[in-house]
C-alpha cells in the first residue's frame, strides 16, 4: 500500500501543478462570474489545454503525442500561466483572501475522491471483465502513436471509429504521471473521481450564487451553500436512484439485493449512473466526459453572468467540440440545456437576441473547429431514430426516479419563486425531466433488437441523473428562510439516506469478494493466470514498433479474448467481433476477417493465409492459451515456419515475420 500511496502523492502533486496554473488563470478571468472564480474547473482545463495542444499537433503528423512533446507542451503552458498569472497576481491573492473557503472545500474533495476510488481499486485491482479491454486498448494504442490519428487495436488498417478523445487524454495523464498503464488505469478512475468531486460541486454553488444574484458578493461564500455544494457531489459521485431504497422498503433489508439491478429495472433497458460507474470501473466514454459536462454547466452559469459573453461563447464551443469527440450523445443533452437557457435568457430580457444568435453562430463554429479531426475520421453508426414500441410502466418508472423528481421538483419551485434570476436552474430541471421522458417515445435505432431502446435510454437519464443531483444541490443553496430551510433540508437528508443506501451495497457487491488488499497493478491476474501470454504481451511492449500488427485470435466481446491487442496497443487483425460490427454498422467486414485469421492458424503455409498476411500487413504471429482454444486444427509447427520465433516461454509463442520472408516462400 505504501507504493500505492506514493503514486497517489505523485498523481496529486502533479494534479495541483495543473490547478494552481489553470486554476489561477481562470480566477482572474472569471472572478466577476463565478463565485469560485472558476478555481473548480482548473485541472480540467489545464488537462484540455494539453491534451488539445497535442492532438492537433498529432493530427498535423507532427510526433507531439509522446512523452517529450506532452513534456514540452505542458512546459510552455505553465510559462505562459505563469507570466498572465504575474500581472495580475495582486487582484488574485485578493480574491484567494475572500473566497478561500470554497478552494479549499474544492481541494479536500479532489483529494478525497482522488484517494478513495485508487485505495477501493486495491481490493479488486484487475483489468478484467465487462469493456476494460476495450478501454486498455484505447489508451493503449494512443500510448503507442507519435501522430494521430491511431489505429483500432481491434481492425487492422483502420482508425478507431468511436469517440474515445476521453482516452487519449487518459493516456496524456499517464505520460504526465510517467507510469505504466498497469498502475495508471486505476490512478485514471482516482483522477476522475476527484476531478468529478470537484467539478460538481463547483456546479452547485456556482448555481446556487448565480441564482441568487451575488456573484460579486464581498463576504466568503455562505456554510450553506458550501454544504449544499458538498451534497450536490455525494449525489453525483456517490447516489444511487431510489430503487435501494424501494427494495429496503418493500423487503425490509437488504438480504438478497444485488447493485446492477437499479441499473436494469426495467426490461430490455440501462439506465446507469455515475456511482455505478465508478464501481464496475470500466473507462468508458460517459465516465471520461463527465468533468467535461460538469464544466460546461458552470461555464453557461458564467455566460449567463458575462456582461461581455463572446469569450464565454467560445469557452463553451471548445468544451462542446471536446464533447462531440469524447461522448458525442452528450452534445444533445446540454445542447438542448444551452438553448433552453439561452431561450429563457431571452424571454426574461437578460439577452437580446442579436446576442443569443451570435453565441449559437460562434459555439457552433468552435464546436465544429474543434472536433474537425475526429469528425473527419469517424463514419456514423446511427442508424436513424424509432418510435418505441415497449413502453416503461409507470410504476417502475417511479420506483427508480421519484426521489430526483420530488427534490428537483422543489428546486425548481424555489428558482420559480424568483424566476429573474434564476432561469438556468430552470433550464436544467426541465432539461433533466425531458430526459427521462424522451426513451419512453423515441431511440436511435443499433445492432441489439432485444434491446432496441438500452442505449438510448442509458446516455440520456444518466445525464438526467447528474442534473438532477446539481439541482438538488443548488436548491439546498437556494434556501433562505426558515421555513425553506427546514421543508428542503428535511426532504434532501432523507433523500440523501435513500440514494446513498445504494453505495455500501454496491462497492461491498463488487469488491468484498476479493480479500485483502493487493494493490493497484491491473495486470497481476495476467500474469498469475496465463505468465506465458504475459511474457508474450511484455516482449511485444518493449520490441515491437509503432502499429505494427500482431495476428492473435478473434473472439467474443466481453470475453478474455484479444487482450494481446488490448494490452500492448498493437492492432490485430480482428479482435471483439461484435464490438466491430457496432462500430462498423455491419458484420461484413468482422465475418469475412474471422474465417481469414482461421485459414491462417489452421494452414500457415497456404496461399491463402499468406495472401491475408500480406493484406493486414501482419508482422507478428502470436501463439498462446486462447490460440489454442480457439482453432483445434491449429498448425503450430507451420506457424512457426512463417518467419522468426522470438519467444517462446511457457507454452506461448511468437512468431516474426521479418522483412523478405514472403519473397522466399513462393
Amino acid at each position: 500500500m505504501v507504493n500505492d500511496l506514493v503514486l497517489i502523492m505523485v498523481v496529486w502533486l502533479i494534479g495541483l501543478v495543473m490547478q494552481l496554473s489553470a486554476g489561477l488563470v481562470m480566477v482572474r478571468a472569471a472572478k466577476d462570474e463565478l463565485i469560485d472564480g472558476g478555481w473548480g474547473m482548473g485541472r480540467v482545463v489545464g488537462w484540455l489545454v494539453v491534451g488539445l495542444t497535442v492532438w492537433f499537433g498529432g493530427h498535423m503528423q507532427l510526433p507531439v503525442n509522446s512523452v517529450v512533446g506532452v513534456g514540452v507542451v505542458s512546459w510552455l503552458w505553465l510559462l505562459l500561466a505563469a507570466k498572465w498569472i504575474w500581472v495580475g497576481r495582486k487582484e488574485v491573492l485578493g480574491w484567494l483572501g475572500k473566497r478561500w473557503r470554497v478552494v479549499m472545500m474544492e481541494e479536500v474533495l479532489f483529494l478525497a475522491g482522488l484517494v478513495f476510488m485508487v485505495l477501493v481499486r486495491g481490493y479488486n485491482p484487475d483489468i478484467l471483465d465487462l469493456e476494460k479491454f476495450m478501454d486498455m486498448g484505447f489508451i493503449n494504442s494512443y500510448l503507442r502513436a507519435e501522430t494521430l490519428p491511431t489505429g483500432d487495436m481491434w481492425l487492422a488498417g483502420n482508425s478507431i471509429n468511436y469517440y474515445s478523445f476521453g482516452h487519449f487524454l487518459g493516456s496524456v495523464m499517464i505520460r504526465l504521471w510517467g507510469v505504466e498503464i498497469a498502475w495508471g488505469y486505476n490512478l485514471l478512475l482516482g483522477w476522475l473521481m476527484g476531478l468529478v468531486m470537484s467539478g460538481a460541486f463547483s456546479a452547485v454553488v456556482n448555481l446556487a450564487y448565480w441564482a441568487r444574484g451575488e456573484v460579486k458578493a464581498k463576504s466568503g461564500v455562505e456554510k450553506t451553500v458550501l454544504v449544499a455544494g458538498v451534497i450536490g457531489a455525494l449525489l453525483v459521485v456517490f447516489g444511487g436512484n431510489s430503487h435501494a431504497a424501494w427494495y429496503w422498503i418493500r423487503y425490509g433489508g437488504f438480504e438478497g439485493y444485488w447493485y446492477a439491478d437499479a441499473t436494469r429495472f426495467i426490461e430490455n433497458t440501462i439506465h446507469e449512473f455515475p456511482s455505478y460507474s465508478f464501481v464496475v470501473s470500466d473507462l468508458h466514454a460517459h465516465l471520461w466526459n463527465l468533468p467535461i459536462v460538469l464544466l460546461f454547466v458552470s461555464m453557461l452559469a458564467g455566460w449567463g453572468k458575462a456582461k461581455k459573453r463572446s469569450v464565454w461563447s467560445i469557452g463553451m464551443g471548445v468544451v462542446m467540440g471536446v464533447m462531440v469527440m469524447t461522448n458525442t450523445w452528450d452534445v444533445m443533452v446540454y445542447g438542448l440545456l444551452a438553448v433552453m437557457f439561452g431561450l429563457m435568457m431571452l424571454i426574461s430580457r437578460r439577452v437580446t437576441l442579436g446576442e443569443l444568435a451570435l453565441t449559437g453562430l460562434m459555439g457552433l463554429v468552435v464546436t465544429m473547429a474543434v472536433a474537425a479531426p475526429w469528425l473527419i475520421e469517424f463514419d456514423s453508426i446511427g442508424q436513424g431514430a424509432r418510435i418505441v414500441e415497449e413502453r416503461s410502466r409507470l410504476g417502475d418508472f417511479m420506483i427508480l426516479w421519484l426521489g430526483h423528481l420530488v427534490l428537483s421538483g422543489l428546486a425548481l419551485w424555489w428558482s420559480f419563486k424568483n424566476r429573474q434570476k434564476n432561469w438556468l436552474v430552470v433550464a436544467g430541471v426541465i432539461t433533466a425531466w425531458m430526459l427521462l421522458v424522451i426513451p419512453e417515445l423515441i431511440y436511435v435505432k443499433d445492432i441489439y433488437p432485444s434491446h432496441p431502446r438500452a442505449n438510448t435510454m442509458f446516455k440520456l437519464t444518466y445525464q438526467s441523473f447528474v442534473l438532477m443531483s446539481i439541482m438538488i444541490g443548488v436548491g439546498l443553496g437556494l434556501t433562505r428562510s426558515t421555513g425553506q430551510r427546514i421543508v428542503m433540508w428535511s426532504l434532501v437528508i432523507l433523500g440523501l439516506c435513500g440514494f446513498l443506501a445504494y453505495t455500501p451495497q454496491a462497492y461491498l457487491g463488487y469488491y468484498s469478494s476479493s480479500g485483502s488488499y493487493r494493490g493497484i497493478n491491473g495486470e497481476k491476474w495476467l500474469a498469475k493466470e496465463v505468465p506465458g501470454d504475459y511474457g508474450g504481451i511484455l516482449w511485444l511492449r518493449n520490441n515491437a514498433r509503432g502499429g505494427e500488427v500482431v495476428l492473435e485470435a478473434v473472439g467474443e466481446s466481453y470475453t478474455k479474448n484479444a487482450r494481446v491487442s488490448a494490452f500492448t496497443g498493437l492492432p490485430t487483425v480482428l479482435g471483439w467481433r461484435v464490438h466491430e460490427w457496432l462500430w462498423r454498422g455491419g458484420f461484413d467486414i468482422p465475418g469475412e476477417r474471422t474465417e481469414e485469421v482461421r485459414v491462417v492458424y489452421e494452414d500457415p503455409g497456404s496461399r491463402a493465409a499468406w495472401e491475408v498476411l500480406e493484406r493486414y500487413g501482419v508482422r507478428y504471429v502470436f501463439v498462446g492459451t486462447k490460440e489454442r482454444e480457439a482453432y483445434e486444427s491449429l498448425d503450430e509447427n507451420g506457424l512457426k515456419e512463417l518467419g522468426r520465433v522470438v519467444y517462446m516461454q511457457e507454452g506461448t509463442t511468437i512468431v516474426e515475420i521479418g522483412d523478405g520472408l514472403r519473397e522466399t516462400i513462393y
